[in-house]
């Protein structure tokens, strides 16, 4: 009996979604003493967190949404938001930023879009990211040095000599002059990958709206950040909010670590102790944040690649029935 393969597959995916489901299930249960004690102190602002990350999330796909429309291949309300749960969840459980690769695979199989211009994509987005969060790094060093809060001279120096660094890259690299003949697969690749960045950055219209988006996502993560200190019981100052939401921004670019777990609540507890608030409220207060959008991404992640694989298989037999037998 001939096995098919696609169906293996997808009941695989399935599998492995439902496996996650039930493990948050009974992590959530074997740690319900802590969740408590984490949420006891205001659940109001718990739920606003909820909703703040699943804005955040939405605001990525967003992004990622206009890229497409520029490049032709538009994308459906459910499509982009399903796409931008699945792979931010496929982001918390591999590291070094694989959701990237489910989205540049979805994308390369539904609407042939290339592998090059995709990663074009991803780096004018990461570059501006860094952009916008080194200016907010500046912007709320100064206003705390203003107010007299002691926090690391080294920070702002690193997000000038990174701001100025980018900010070259996005405006003076040249276009390349090799029009791709007679050099190798990977070389060739590279241009394409470079073409694809200048047709981007070209379009004042795409940066300017990407700019605009990229500030928005900055302000959730900060009012994030603000609601969770404000939860536990022990405010912090929206400045260093903003200091150490810019910094963990940059710091989760690459996401050595799946989604950056332990680089995001590392760079908190380093600006929360220099600002002189104690250890334990900083780490349950980052450890909140987190646990908020683990739950979002286990849920609505789900979801959204279930979505995914539905569509592609559907997709699929659409495409074989349609094929000469």
């Amino acid at each position: 009996m001939k096995i098919d393969k696609s169906n293996l597959r997808s009941t695989g995916k399935i599998f492995l979604m439902l496996s996650l489901l039930i493990w948050a299930a009974i992590w959530a249960w074997l740690n319900k003493d802590r969740l408590a004690l984490a949420f006891q102190f205001n659940f109001g602002s718990f739920l606003f967190l909820v909703l703040l990350a699943i804005t955040s999330f939405i605001c990525i796909g967003y992004t990622n949404q206009i890229f497409f429309t520029y490049l032709g291949t538009p994308l459906q309300f459910k499509q982009w938001a399903a796409l931008s749960f699945a792979s931010s969840l496929t982001n918390l459980i591999f590291p070094l930023r694989a959701g990237a690769y489910f989205r540049a695979r979805y994308l390369k199989k539904k609407f042939t879009l290339p592998y090059s211009m995709f990663l074009s994509t991803q780096a004018v987005f990461i570059t501006m990211n860094i952009l916008v969060n080194c200016l907010i790094g500046i912007a709320s060093y100064a206003w705390l040095h203003h107010i007299e809060y002691n926090a690391p001279r080294s920070l702002v120096i690193a997000f000038a000599a990174v701001f100025v660094f980018c900010l070259g890259l996005l405006l003076f690299v040249p276009p390349a002059q090799n029009k791709h003949n007679n050099t190798g697969k990977i070389y060739t690749f590279i241009l394409q990958i470079h073409d694809g960045w200048h047709q981007l950055r070209s379009s004042r219209s795409l940066m300017l709206k990407i700019i605009l988006l990229t500030l928005i996502l900055s302000s959730i993560s900060i009012t994030r950040l603000y609601i969770a200190f404000i939860s536990v019981g022990h405010p912090m100052i929206p400045a260093g909010c903003a200091l150490a939401a810019s910094l963990a921004g940059i710091g989760t670019i690459l996401s050595l670590t799946p989604s950056g777990l332990g680089i995001k609540e590392a760079v908190i507890v380093f600006i929360g102790v220099s600002l002189k608030i104690p250890a334990e409220i900083v780490v349950l207060a980052a450890v909140m944040d987190r646990a908020v959008g683990i739950l979002v991404l286990v849920t609505l992640g789900s979801a959204g690649g279930l979505y995914i694989m539905h569509e592609s298989t559907t997709s699929m037999h659409s495409t074989d029935g349609n094929s000469p037998s």
